[in-house]
């Protein structure tokens, strides 16, 4: 799975009583104050995405930095938007929108971040069902109670809206095996009192790896996963114990230039070792 974070890179708000203005300012706004009616929109570029790919999820954050009445439930609405918007978008002119919104329900919640999920909307931008104009952002206009976000243009990066895509890239049979190739390892290492490491193996490329491991001595042995982006400098996971005369195994964790086994045991035997990895050829 990839996971790739976008930023919104447009914004602005408008509301019903400034109905030929619009407001592009470090906060964006939804809902109800007094007798003016606030909507905003927010616009993210996805077009970085591959084109193969295959959506798992995609989520929008808003962070809400102020709520006018938080004493009450109150729903907010994200709806695809059919036109495009900008400095020609007033309250009297607005862009069309697609009529199925994705909600969010709030009790008591007054700061923070919100988290919608877009999967569905994101799918359709991706089939081309809709065509990736926008987002609406709209408040219960028959509630008195307006919602303030951060916006496209706020100085606080983390108040920003977001949407985050999980995604996993979609190859034909033939595309796959074009680009990614199967590899078996094998090797035998003895091992003694303390301390003993193999030699280190180039996973530049690796996509996934399962080290097994075959403890033929007479002693436990204790086997950790090692990392290195020079083959000088390592990390480690935690060891993993294998007892005399079993099998068991370990999966890498960290996706780095080099890898190798660190082992350490009381005494003295012999350790089988198979590794079966993909990587990108």
């Amino acid at each position: 799975m990839l996971l790739e974070e976008f930023i919104s890179k447009r914004s602005l708000t408008i509301n019903s009583c400034y109905s030929d203005k619009n407001f592009k300012e470090e906060i964006i706004k939804c809902g109800r104050k007094d007798e003016c009616i606030y909507r905003s929109y927010i616009y993210f570029d996805l077009s970085p995405l591959p084109w193969n790919l295959k959506i798992i999820s995609a989520k929008l954050y808003l962070y809400l930095i102020e709520r006018l009445n938080p004493s009450s439930l109150y729903s907010v609405g994200i709806y695809p938007i059919l036109d495009d918007f900008g400095h020609f978008t007033t309250y009297d002119f607005q862009p069309k929108i697609f009529p199925k919104s994705i909600n969010y329900h709030l009790i008591y919640k007054t700061k923070g971040r919100i988290e919608f999920n877009l999967t569905d909307i994101v799918n359709k931008w991706r089939s081309g069902i809709l065509i990736n104009k926008g987002l609406l952002i709209k408040g219960e206009e028959c509630k008195l109670d307006m919602l303030t976000f951060g916006s496209a243009y706020n100085r606080d990066y983390l108040k920003i809206p977001k949407l985050e895509i999980a995604y996993s890239l979609d190859f034909s049979p033939a595309q796959l095996q074009s680009i990614v190739k199967y590899y078996d390892y094998e090797t035998t290492v003895n091992y003694i009192d303390g301390n003993v490491k193999t030699q280190a193996i180039d996973f530049s490329h690796l996509i996934q790896a399962t080290v097994f491991i075959k403890n033929l001595g007479s002693y436990e042995v204790a086997v950790s996963n090692q990392y290195s982006p020079d083959n000088i400098t390592w990390t480690q996971d935690s060891p993993k114990k294998i007892p005399s005369n079993n099998v068991s195994y370990i999966i890498p964790k960290i996706y780095s230039k080099y890898y190798r086994l660190n082992i350490e045991s009381t005494g003295s035997g012999t350790l089988k070792i198979y590794i079966s990895y993909l990587i990108y050829a």
